[in-house]
């Protein structure tokens, strides 16, 4: 940044697909930790990050010759080649120069697996310009977890929340259908866990990754929900998950599993943190949650919400009573479904 070279970066990088996704992602991941970089929030560095929004590439995919040695956990000397025992220090170095910059209430979207705990990092692998404090701790990783689309997410979200331009670069930039699409996926994957029995934690991180972004994009930006909304399917699943996720934790098995239980309610929390945005002074985003029967669906979640009294309970409370001021505004029909389930209102 200090020599202006942002810009040549960015340059080099538009071809970053194939062997280099992964690279490429971890390079403009780096550079959008630095506050100060203001060169990331225009359309061309937003294209670039929307390509590799839909890679899944590896370090694995990236670096074939060494992957199956060094899949293995770090603290294990992998038997190799001397050439790919070099490949594989050099991975290691970038695993860990990662893990030591990478947020602790971030990085659930690259989470890496408890199973292969690495040494504890002083920060000092960190490059000198970041502005943001080095996380003192290494994450446990797993080389499968670090993708180009895990590490693109992270560097969107965090570029939104730094730079308000960016929500309108992204949308210029065709991000807002492609971001829909990738959470809708992972809605279904979600919802058919549960069905099945099986909420694995996996699929939750997904989710939480994909809420964070869609509730940056959308935050106080009337163009970017407008284009969330276009997709008339998105709200009416939102709200199917929400209410899922509702009967999920009154669940009695889910009482002593608090990983499962955390895990669920902050999905729970980022469903209606969006559900908040899309409806916020926004008639449209109102009628569609009226249309999907969504007034009702939430009066049972708040009516669970205020028997169970956590902490977590009282936040999406409060987020779920802000839907519900929304959605009966500026909507008489919704007025009306809020009346015939007892809390209130009515057509006056």
């Amino acid at each position: 940044r200090a020599h202006s070279l942002v810009e040549k970066v960015l340059q080099a990088l538009k071809d970053a697909e194939g062997a280099l996704a992964v690279s490429g992602a971890s390079i403009l991941y780096l550079l959008c930790r630095d506050s100060a970089n203001i060169d990331l929030a225009n359309v061309s560095a937003c294209r670039i990050l929307v390509a590799l929004l839909t890679c899944r590439n590896t370090p694995r995919q990236d670096h074939p010759a060494p992957v199956t040695a060094i899949s293995r956990p770090f603290k294990k000397k992998p038997e190799m080649s001397k050439g790919g025992d070099q490949a594989g220090k050099t991975l290691d170095g970038v695993v860990k120069r990662l893990a030591a910059i990478l947020p602790l209430d971030s990085c659930e979207a690259s989470h890496l697996s408890e199973k292969y705990p690495t040494a504890q990092l002083d920060g000092s692998d960190a490059p000198g310009d970041i502005k943001n404090p080095p996380v003192p701790e290494a994450v446990g990783w797993e080389l499968d977890e670090i993708t180009a689309e895990n590490l693109s997410f992270l560097c969107c979200t965090h570029l939104t929340q730094q730079h308000p331009s960016f929500r309108d670069c992204f949308r210029q930039a065709g991000g807002i259908p492609v971001a829909v699409k990738i959470l809708m996926d992972s809605m279904l994957a979600l919802i058919l866990s549960l069905e099945l029995g099986d909420a694995e934690r996996p699929a939750m991180r997904r989710m939480r990754r994909d809420l964070r972004l869609i509730e940056s994009l959308t935050f106080m930006s009337e163009e970017n929900q407008s284009l969330v909304l276009q997709n008339e399917c998105f709200l009416p699943e939102l709200l199917k998950l929400v209410e899922r996720l509702t009967r999920l934790l009154e669940d009695a098995k889910w009482t002593g599993d608090q990983q499962c239980r955390g895990a669920a309610n902050e999905v729970r929390l980022g469903a209606l943190k969006v559900l908040v945005n899309l409806t916020n002074h926004n008639p449209t985003g109102g009628k569609q949650v009226g249309a999907a029967q969504g007034i009702p669906a939430v009066v049972d979640m708040l009516r669970v919400c205020a028997a169970a009294k956590g902490m977590e309970d009282y936040d999406a409370l409060t987020l779920g009573i802000g839907l519900l001021i929304n959605c009966v505004e500026h909507n008489e029909e919704n007025r009306d479904q809020l009346a015939a389930c007892g809390g209130g209102g009515g057509t006056g």
